[in-house]
């Protein structure tokens, strides 16, 4: 039985087995090795097998060397071509159209190429362009004045004298006007009807544009009501413009800012704060212009400038100064307030500039006392003082009889 199936096994192997299969004896569980017969096949499919492996290998080096071949030769054909003609093309029709384009721009309105301008008429026009669209025409800022101009300083300064759209300033107000963040101090103006340089000026930009144009000592000063610098073309410290020096002063602006307002400032003894008064003025003027056509005199004789105000806004001359109405040399039934008032109804002495006038009739006839600038009192009834300054005055205060208050004040205009 054995040998038997020791046999039926080997032919099943040599049937089912191969190529790689190992039979074994169920017995012995030895390997039944048919030298020949395995040889035989093993060498068989070794070689079968080797050939194909070779074979395979074989085309699958070929494919490949032979695509990236075909592909690299493809791939740097068809860049060179096309980069080179694309390239070429386009750099020719680059160049041809720009080239072209400068040589026929100049109107078009389009500054290109080496144009410096193009304002699509290039006439030479003020702040346009030249012909041939390679400068620019007369423009502000070139420093030069033309066209339109004032002034021309080719900077952006507003404290010069000429503004940077290249007009001049006319007065503190007009450049608080330009620019409203302007603080207080000196700056150069040139008012209308000015025909020289500009000049400097003091302004009050904090109370919204004020030119100084007078500026009195706090005691001994000059400006007396019958001064003459209340209507001559004199000038006094005009290079020292600080409104709070303690000189007299007197300045351009005094002479040319023409104005509509006019404003009158006091220091007070005490506190030496500065307050003041404003007024309109019935047209503009400038302050000479003011002093020297007002008529001096009285309201009974449509004469002198007078102000509307309630009693107590016109009290404010004193208390502004730091004095009182009990200070007076009289109880006031007369209170007035304006520009050269003067008691042309009697002999008496009292008088103002600008300022406060009181008297204790009802009238002005034989004034008493005065408060402001160019202030008088009543000294003598006898007419011996008629135009010329009596010795109870100041320039500056508040002329109360024989008592006499000076201080320390500024005249403005705007």
């Amino acid at each position: 039985m054995a040998t038997t199936r020791t046999l039926l096994n080997s032919a099943l192997c040599l049937g089912l087995c191969l190529p790689f299969t190992a039979c074994t004896d169920d017995a012995s569980g030895a390997t039944t090795d048919d030298s020949g017969s395995d040889d035989e096949v093993g060498s068989t499919e070794e070689s079968s097998s080797g050939e194909e492996t070779e074979t395979g290998s074989s085309t699958g080096e070929t494919t490949e060397e032979s695509t990236e071949e075909s592909t690299e030769e493809t791939t740097d054909e068809t860049t060179e071509d096309t980069t080179d003609e694309t390239t070429e093309d386009t750099t020719d029709e680059t160049t041809e159209d720009t080239t072209e384009g400068v040589e026929s721009a100049c109107g078009d309105g389009i500054v290109e190429g080496d144009e410096v301008c193009d304002d699509g008429v290039n006439d030479g026009a003020y702040g346009g362009c030249n012909a041939d669209c390679m400068s620019l025409a007369a423009y502000c800022g070139d420093a030069e004045v033309n066209g339109p101009e004032d002034c021309d300083d080719a900077n952006a300064e507003l404290d010069d004298g000429c503004l940077d759209d290249c007009t001049a300033p006319s007065s503190c107000a007009d450049l608080l006007a330009y620019d409203d963040a302007l603080e207080d101090g000196v700056y150069a103006i040139a008012p209308e009807g000015w025909d020289g340089e500009p000049f400097d000026a003091y302004c009050d930009m904090e109370d919204n544009g004020w030119t100084l144009v007078m500026r009195f000592a706090p005691s001994g000063g000059q400006f007396d009501f019958y001064s003459p610098a209340w209507t001559d073309a004199s000038l006094v410290n005009e290079g020292v413009l600080d409104p709070a020096d303690d000189s007299d002063g007197k300045f351009q602006a005094y002479l040319s800012v023409p104005a509509m307002e006019l404003r009158g400032c006091m220091r007070h003894p005490m506190t030496n704060d500065y307050a003041c008064k404003a007024y309109d003025l019935p047209m503009t003027a400038t302050a000479v212009d003011l002093f020297t056509n007002t008529p001096i005199g009285s309201d009974l004789d449509g004469e002198g400038l007078y102000f509307t105000e309630d009693d107590n806004q016109k009290l404010e001359w004193l208390t502004i100064q730091g004095r009182s109405v009990a200070e007076s040399s009289v109880s006031p039934n007369y209170i007035e307030v304006g520009v050269n008032i003067d008691d042309d109804q009697s002999c008496y002495d009292a008088k103002v500039r600008f300022g406060l006038v009181l008297n204790n009739e009802s009238n002005i006839s034989t004034l008493n006392d005065a408060a402001g600038f160019g202030t008088a009192s009543y000294y003598t009834s006898s007419c011996d003082f008629e135009g010329q300054d009596a010795p109870w005055r100041t320039p500056a205060g508040f002329s109360a009889g024989p008592n006499i208050y000076e201080t320390a004040g500024t005249i403005w205009v705007r």
